[in-house]
């Protein structure tokens, strides 16, 4: 019996002493046999990629004593071949892979050539419950484990005392709701969001201390700034208008550099 690419589950049901290896590298583009087989050396050298494999026979390895694309028992009872590029007709006119494909196929005068689907499952198979899925130990530590979940939430769980009434309305400091704000901007990793709260702070201030009321346009109050410390305006313009920190660092280091930049513009 020939088997071509199969899947472990596949590997594992054949009950063969054949284990996945890996697969051809890219930089491979020709596998020699490098074995006994007289399938293999009859055919020569052969063109595919797939996966390799390991066992008692292996042929077309990827390296010295190592996995092959081509893997058998003893006797030839089992084959297995990593690719169905020696099969298929694109590449079967590639080095010897018509000659392994005719060798290792074409040992008796039948062939059935089976390729599994849906249909092949029996309709009446129902689905396995969760205690088969299940693996056997559970049964046994699974209620010490809830017994001892509980015991945890018994413990560490949170004891509420009573009910405190406090007067309404409540009144909160400015800094601590300006922290609060802070901290949910931190936890949600809101940068820009945070740098246009900033950004609209200091252009209020900047506003309010030049006089240039509450309708004044970010660029007025750019090129007021710009005029008052004697910089140029597109300076002014990168800091205040045009930066948009990514990451925590550059909005601290950013954040800083507005702060003495206003407090430079306030002190004049």
């Amino acid at each position: 019996m020939t088997v071509v690419s199969p899947r472990l589950t596949v590997l594992r049901a054949l009950d063969a002493d054949i284990r996945p290896g890996g697969v051809v590298p890219e930089d491979i583009t020709t596998l020699n046999p490098a074995c006994g087989v007289e399938d293999a050396q009859a055919a020569g050298p052969v063109a595919a990629r797939g996966a390799v494999y390991s066992g008692p026979a292996v042929c077309y390895p990827i390296r010295d004593g190592g996995p092959g694309l081509y893997a058998a028992v003893e006797g030839g009872r089992l084959v297995v071949l990593g690719s169905t590029d020696l099969l298929d007709n694109q590449h079967l006119a590639d080095q010897g892979n018509a000659a392994l494909a005719i060798r290792t196929l074409g040992t008796t005068e039948k062939l059935v050539w089976y390729l599994p689907s849906v249909a092949d499952i029996q309709a009446d198979r129902s689905a396995p419950t969760l205690s088969e899925l299940a693996p056997p130990w559970v049964a046994v530590a699974g209620p010490w484990l809830g017994f001892v979940a509980l015991l945890a939430i018994a413990w560490r769980a949170r004891r509420l005392g009573p009910l405190v009434f406090e007067p309404l309305p409540v009144v909160v400091k400015a800094a601590e709701t300006a922290e609060g704000r802070a901290r949910l901007y931190q936890d949600s990793r809101a940068l820009r969001l945070a740098a246009d709260t900033l950004r609209a702070g200091t252009l209020t201030r900047l506003a309010r201390h030049f006089k240039l009321g509450a309708d004044a346009t970010p660029d007025a109050v750019v090129d007021a700034l710009a005029y008052r410390l004697g910089r140029p305006v597109p300076e002014m313009q990168a800091l205040l208008l045009s930066t948009h920190p990514e990451t925590e660092g550059h909005l601290v280091q950013w954040a800083q550099r507005m702060e003495q930049i206003e407090q430079e513009a306030m002190g004049r």
